[in-house]
């Protein structure tokens, strides 16, 4: 027997989220929330003929999501295997930002367990659950999430430039930046008070030639990446509007909206947090 209620309709609410979550699989991006740490090695070597990290600008757009209007980063302006790339909707007056974008080999991340709601959220309960409790030397408790694939990690340079700066101070003191393993910290949750810290640890980098189906060779431009994500957005909702104008055609009724792109199975899922105050963004 199906419940009904408030209860019985936020059970099943929250069932569909988690199946749809587990679809994502580990994700193609890096994610992380107030007090998450992830040890990492960087894939490029920061030489300039390797574009597995890359600068690019990004402007504020707005998208229709199942809960309305939003905002998010969409790319301005970047050098994609294509040659220079730059929106038609970015002219004079639009403000740009400026982001980088590198390839890690992440090995794991220790989560926070404050943030279960958002856990259970991206990932799954199941996943979640399944994770190795560990303590560090302190006694702090966390989420031992295995990863031990390639994922594309997309940043602001920070104020002052303070987070480009100790990329830039890795490469200085190892001569490139795949030398050791990184430990990447973020400490906070909004936009005034997000930091994030960069450090190597003595362990060397491990960088494999191919993980999870994916070549280290072979792994795209950031720019390349982003487009192809927002391209393949955008596809899955003029299908879904397509869909929805034919059913309607047929006199038949819909119970998803035009612009419900997260509902199907079809449509690309994108972590939506922002990488500075946990609102939607494409990256």
């Amino acid at each position: 027997m199906v419940s009904g209620g408030i209860a019985g309709i936020s059970q099943r609410a929250d069932k569909e989220e988690q199946e749809r979550s587990s679809r994502r699989g580990p994700g193609s991006e890096l994610w992380l929330y107030d007090g998450d740490i992830a040890t990492v090695s960087i894939v490029p070597s920061g030489d300039p003929e390797d574009h597995r990290i890359q600068d690019f600008s990004t402007y504020r757009a707005t998208g229709m999501g199942r809960n309305g209007a939003y905002t998010y980063d969409a790319m301005a302006e970047g050098e994609s295997e294509e040659g220079k790339y730059k929106a038609a909707e970015v002219d004079s007056g639009t403000q740009l930002r400026t982001k980088f974008g590198v390839w890690l080999y992440v090995e794991n991340v220790m989560r926070n367990p404050s943030n279960s709601k958002t856990l259970d959220k991206n990932f799954g309960e199941d996943n979640v659950a399944s994770w190795e409790t560990v303590q560090s030397p302190s006694g702090k408790s966390f989420l031992k999430q295995d990863s031990e694939n390639f994922q594309m990690w997309s940043q602001g340079f920070g104020r002052s430039k303070y987070l480009w700066n100790q990329i830039v101070d890795i490469y200085d003191e190892d001569g490139a930046l795949n030398k050791h393993k990184v430990r990447i910290r973020r400490t906070g949750s909004g936009r005034d008070d997000t930091s994030y810290s960069i450090k190597t640890v003595t362990d060397e980098a491990s960088v494999p030639s191919e993980a999870g189906g994916q070549s280290a060779d072979s792994l795209i431009r950031p720019v390349d990446f982003f487009l192809q994500k927002e391209r393949a957005i955008a596809s899955a909702i003029e299908k879904r509007n397509a869909d929805t104008q034919t059913t309607s055609l047929n006199g038949a009724s819909s119970n998803k909206s035009p612009w419900d792109v997260e509902s199907s199975s079809e449509v690309p899922s994108f972590n939506t947090s922002s990488v500075d105050n946990d609102e939607e963004s494409l990256f």
